[in-house]
């Protein structure tokens, strides 16, 4: 079957667009988890330098 340049055939029924759905939750839940462990890295490394000796 050809869709003929019809883009709205990826979305016309219910299972399709679930898929999307899901689709688009797996990738914000993955970016938003490379988000947070950076940031929580962040935090680690600075706390880890302000709790260094000072050298001389």
């Amino acid at each position: 079957m050809s869709a003929n340049g019809d883009f709205s055939v990826l979305v016309q029924g219910p299972i399709t667009i679930t898929l999307y759905a899901l689709l688009a939750v797996v990738l914000v839940v993955s970016i938003r988890n490379r988000f947070v462990a950076r940031s929580r890295a962040r935090i680690a490394a600075a706390s880890v330098r302000e709790n260094e000796p000072a050298s001389h």
